[in-house]
């Protein structure tokens, strides 16, 4: 299928789930569209609510997920929601795991794993994840989980090539992902200089902020300036709330050490499969491929709030944050979908 993306469809089963209820049923497709998006909010509220009880939110994680173009793509059919929630479970995995004055049952560590597996088999960029298990199993000196990781990790990289290979990206180019590599690898300044002129161009950084923040629908609906001014605010808000000392450094630096190589390599596999060459800029790049980097870095600022002051301090900045968030978003898709019409 032309422009498929090449997501193991793992990833789709509550989807999956609704639209056969729908065909068993024979209801229209419309219907069966809304059960399938019913089918996914449901399992994202379940993998929350467990990533939750196994470790606390902060409050800039709780304002990343309250942000508009987060919920727009929860509330959606698409995998996007689904795989934030895995991502979040993965991490809350890691940030208990870690620790090792915390208890880690079996359980756990086989929900880790396929979370694991689930996230970057649908999120190629975010592959260096696969580091979570290994780096705990390692620290608890578990082989037989660590070798069930490396299996783990490697299956969902032969599905990645396995995908590459099949998928028909009709995008018309002048050379091929082969091509380009070869390129590349003779003229590596070249490569940092289209890196450095788009992350510096202020032009695509706009562009990025305010599709991270949140462009709903068909990238046609913009949110109010307000939204956009508000969500810096409440995320440096919250992200000095969360910020706390008390973090291992492995805790710390290895989630901030994923969200840097997941960024640059959504960068990269947008330049050699979606970017024209000779490249001045790199093309492709969406705003919410960012929200799974954020979510990695939130958590690496800090761990489970103890302190009273700040536990309320998270409720009050992401309480408010979602309330206006959550009303401009509805009422900004409504308006442009159905009241405006």
């Amino acid at each position: 299928m032309p422009n498929a993306s090449p997501y193991l469809p793992l990833a789709y089963i509550p989807q999956a789930i609704g639209l056969r209820i729908g065909q068993t049923m024979d209801l229209g497709v419309g219907t069966s569209y809304r059960l399938a998006r019913t089918a996914s909010l449901v399992a994202i509220a379940a993998l929350l609510t467990l990533s939750f009880q196994i470790f606390r939110p902060n409050a800039l994680v709780l304002c990343i997920l309250a942000l508009p173009m987060t919920m727009f793509q929860i509330v959606s059919a698409t995998q996007d929601g689904i795989s934030i929630a895995w991502l979040i479970l993965s991490v809350s995995l890691f940030r208990r795991g870690i620790e090792r004055e915390q208890t880690f049952p079996s359980w756990m560590g086989v929900l880790l794993i396929i979370s694991t597996f689930l996230v970057i088999s649908s999120r190629p960029q975010l592959f260096p994840i696969a580091l979570f298990p290994a780096s705990i199993f390692w620290l608890r000196n578990d082989r037989r989980a660590l070798a069930a990781t490396a299996i783990a990790a490697l299956n969902a990289l032969a599905w990645i090539i396995n995908g590459l290979g099949v998928v028909n990206m009709i995008h018309i180019r002048t050379m091929t992902a082969g091509q380009i590599l070869s390129m590349y690898s003779h003229h590596p300044v070249d490569l940092i200089a289209v890196f450095a002129r788009t992350l510096t161009d202020p032009g695509y950084l706009a562009f990025y902020w305010h599709w991270f923040v949140g462009i709903p629908g068909w990238l046609d609906t913009p949110m109010p300036a307000s939204i956009y001014k508000l969500s810096a605010v409440a995320l440096i808000v919250a992200a000095a709330i969360s910020f706390s000392r008390e973090v291992s450094r492995c805790a710390r630096w290895l989630p901030i050490f994923c969200a840097v190589t997941a960024i640059g390599l959504a960068f990269f596999a947008m330049l050699i499969t979606w970017t024209d060459q000779p490249a001045q800029f790199i093309d492709g790049v969406q705003g919410r491929y960012f929200t799974a980097p954020a979510v990695l870095i939130a958590y690496a600022l800090g761990g489970q709030m103890t302190s009273a002051t700040r536990a309320m301090a998270r409720e009050v900045v992401w309480g408010g944050f979602l309330a206006v968030s959550g009303f401009l978003t509805t009422s900004t898709v409504l308006w442009r979908y159905y009241l405006g019409m």
